[in-house]
């Protein structure tokens, strides 16, 4: 029996980016200025213009391109499809990204402790 490796296209990455970003459809239509439906599509493609991409670069603040990689004169990220490798690499980045937003979220609410501590009591923290 075969063995063969599992490749992911652009429109599954865009999907698992969107879905690690806690992002509904809807809001990311919105956000597009696009439909639905046309956000649906998009998950459906194995491979997008540089044009949606800079969208979806800007709207979901993912670099895509880096990730995607540029390819022929057709100007399509991904070329359709990503190895499971490169795949795993997408999920270790977004494995940092959260740890990374999860670390900054705790920084800001021990801090907005202490300033509530000082605000009521007028001692310095520490």
């Amino acid at each position: 029996m075969g063995h063969f490796c599992v490749m992911k296209h652009a429109g599954e990455i865009v999907k698992a980016v969107v879905s690690d970003r806690g992002i509904s459809v809807s809001e990311l239509a919105r956000r597009l200025g696009r439909t639905r439906t046309y956000v649906y599509g998009l998950f459906d493609k194995p491979s997008i213009n540089t044009a949606v991409l800079e969208q979806l670069r800007q709207v979901l603040n993912y670099p895509f391109a880096e990730l995607l990689g540029k390819k022929g004169p057709v100007q399509e990220y991904g070329g359709g499809y990503l190895s499971e490798a490169e795949f795993s690499t997408l999920q270790e980045s977004l494995a940092a990204a959260r740890k990374e937003a999860e670390h900054w979220k705790m920084k800001h609410h021990e801090l907005s402790e202490q300033f509530n501590v000082y605000l009521l009591t007028g001692k310095k923290p520490g």
